[in-house]
């Protein structure tokens, strides 16, 4: 009785070692997989953008029938695009921020593409990032799938070029299924190497990959143009028109100039407040940087 219940406790230290060291091996195997994926960390723009972000902005776009159907309609694809200023990123972080808090849409993957951080600039750091995004939320094909991709790589010893991950990229969507895509800012990956162009033809691929929800935003560049109304519907382009986004601006120019720190100094005047917003809100032209021309003092 002794020996056996001593030989039942090693065998539950032995299992517990099994299964510690499993984990140790697993996130070790993790870390090694994002050092060799090297993804940029678009949450940064995210976080940014929903600072931004005035209360009930963009329920204009969520409750807009071509949104509507891009969300729930398979193989779907959606192009916003608008001038600068306009609130594009905001949009996007608020479809965002809709798609995680929906329990329906589980597969959620994002980029930005940023003038001012050259590690999101290229579809190269796209796909790393997306994989890398792919990767983390762990159901075992996608995750094999990237494994043996890393493995032909020497383990990681070699860096994967945007064509190395193609397929294995593509592969990695069939198997998480229904899947929705956000890339904010289309415009600001260079155009130049045809860099723009090779990213342009990669979301065409993504758009047609099997059940996927690609929302693109952009300003809308003669090339970026051209190259989405070769095979995208007329019905999945939104033109962010000063029409579509002027009650947002309305709602932020009310906002700022009675909380807003540049016009404190008008707080006790509601006339004078009055007539700054008129006047913003008239001159404002579907922009959201009319505030960006005030001086700080008011």
């Amino acid at each position: 009785m002794i020996v056996s219940n001593t030989t039942a406790a090693t065998n539950a230290i032995a299992i517990q070692m099994d299964r510690a060291l499993g984990q140790m091996l697993s996130g070790s195997h993790h870390d090694a997989i994002q050092r060799w994926l090297s993804p940029s960390d678009p949450s940064t723009n995210y976080n940014e953008a929903l600072k931004l972000r005035h209360a009930g902005s963009g329920q204009w776009l969520l409750r807009d029938s071509r949104y509507t159907q891009w969300k729930e309609k398979s193989s779907s694809f959606l192009w916003l695009n608008g001038i600068p200023g306009c609130g594009k990123t905001v949009l996007s972080s608020t479809v965002l921020k809709e798609l995680e808090e929906d329990p329906n849409t589980k597969t959620v993957l994002y980029f930005y593409f940023s003038f001012t951080d050259v590690h999101k600039q290229s579809r190269e750091d796209a796909i790393r990032t997306l994989a890398s995004q792919l990767y983390n939320l762990g159901a075992p094909g996608v995750q094999g799938t990237l494994d043996a991709c890393f493995i032909s790589h020497k383990n990681g010893q070699q860096q994967p070029s945007f064509d190395s991950l193609r397929i294995p990229f593509q592969n990695m969507m069939q198997q998480a299924g229904e899947t929705w895509f956000v890339l904010d800012a289309l415009d600001e990956c260079p155009d130049k190497d045809q860099q723009r162009r090779h990213l342009l033809e990669w979301i065409q691929e993504i758009a047609e990959s099997g059940d996927i929800h690609l929302l693109v935003t952009s300003r809308p560049e003669p090339d970026i143009k051209s190259a989405i109304e070769e095979w995208a519907s007329p019905d999945n382009i939104i033109a962010l028109q000063s029409n579509l986004v002027q009650g947002d601006i309305s709602s932020y120019i009310k906002w700022e100039v009675k909380n807003g720190k540049r016009l404190e100094r008008w707080c006790d005047q509601k006339n004078v407040q009055q007539e700054i917003q008129d006047t913003l809100t008239q001159k404002a032209n579907g922009m959201y940087e009319v505030f960006v021309y005030l001086p700080s003092n008011g």
